[in-house]
């Protein structure tokens, strides 16, 4: 397919093709949740999972549109959605939040970006 050596870097490798690693696929999946999440359009039972910041200061945390981290009292609850969902979120950048207004937009410009910055040149 490639005609790489069996002992090469997979890094590069991924980036030429344009495959994203395993974890790298599952935070795109939580951050596509959350993208839904903020465009209202999961279904009823998702409205209450995560929340805004409680405090009414205008922080930039808050301004960027990101949500309260919960308080993970276990292992189960640090691989949860309404644990990780947040903390994901945040750490998509705000122009990408902003800019795409649809999920299949989104979730392109998301794999494009994780593609430029999860593989180092």
């Amino acid at each position: 397919m490639s005609f790489a050596k069996p002992c090469a870097n997979c890094g590069p490798l991924y980036k030429t093709l344009g495959i994203l690693k395993l974890d790298e696929l599952l935070k795109t999946e939580q951050a596509k949740f959350m993208f839904k999440f903020t465009s209202n359009s999961l279904p009823a039972v998702f409205s209450t999972y995560v929340a805004k910041p409680s405090h009414g200061y205008n922080t930039s945390f808050a301004r960027k549109g990101n949500f309260s981290l919960i308080h993970a009292s276990s292992s189960k609850t640090q691989t949860s959605i309404r644990y990780l969902g947040p903390k994901i979120w945040s750490a998509v950048s705000a122009d990408l939040k902003c800019a795409l207004n649809n999920a299949k937009t989104f979730s392109r410009g998301l794999k494009k970006y994780l593609i430029e910055n999860s593989f180092p040149d």
